[in-house]
């Protein structure tokens, strides 16, 4: 027994019809499933950055510290902490535009400090407040201290001239310490911290590291930031 099928042109074309529509479907999906990813990356991104400074948060800090921690080329990771020396000063004499002023130069000089020392491996996070943090890979200890001496010194001879013409001279404290192998991210900061207390209590404006425990003899910076208010 024989079947025979006979089409139409009106069934063809509506068959045609319906695997457009469909795969016109299929393409507007797509490129709104697309569209949604690359927003969702783009939310992603910015929730990783502080609006002030434009500098990395603590969300992108723990994220970048477990990435490097599961990087065999990694062989060491130096983090400091950093904190602008009498800045509640600042903010309390001149006002809160100032002092956001003040911070987004000091974020501004030590991005590009250690971007430039240490291309692809060094990065700047604003911790909170005037406290930052950075990390440094695949570079020792040493050498991070050297370049923070340096901007140290560029802050002391360089005043800020803020956008109603006040000039300002400020100073950081700084403890700069290695992370140990598998060590926790919150153990190397709470260490970091500790250091940097200690340096705070101890007249500020200088850096310590796990080797540099003493304080250098130089003019105090902290009697040049009073001389400003």
């Amino acid at each position: 027994m024989g079947i025979n099928h006979s089409f139409s042109p009106v069934s063809v074309a509506a068959s045609t019809l319906g695997l457009f529509v469909i795969a016109m479907f299929e393409e507007q999906r797509f490129y709104s499933e697309k569209k949604n990813e690359q927003k969702i990356k783009l939310l992603e991104k910015e929730s990783e950055r502080d609006d002030l400074t434009g500098l990395l948060n603590y969300r992108a800090l723990s994220q970048e510290i477990n990435r490097l921690a599961n990087n065999s080329e990694i062989h060491n990771i130096v983090i400091g902490a950093l904190d602008i020396d009498h800045f509640k000063n600042i903010n309390d004499t001149y006002g809160h535009f100032v002092g956001n002023e003040v911070l987004n130069y000091f974020s501004t000089v030590f991005r590009e400090q250690i971007h430039s020392a240490f291309p692809k491996h060094g990065y700047v996070y604003r911790f909170g407040g005037e406290e930052f943090t950075i990390v440094v890979s695949n570079h020792s200890l040493e050498e991070v201290y050297q370049l923070l001496q340096s901007i140290e010194k560029f802050f002391n001879n360089k005043s800020i001239i803020t956008k109603e013409g006040m000039k300002l001279t400020i100073s950081f404290s700084c403890s700069l310490t290695d992370r140990l192998n598998d060590e926790l991210l919150d153990t190397t900061l709470k260490r970091a911290d500790k250091m940097l207390y200690g340096v705070k209590n101890n007249g500020r404006g200088w850096i310590v590291t796990d080797q540099h425990h003493q304080r250098p003899q130089k003019p105090s910076l902290e009697r040049k930031i009073n001389n400003n208010y």
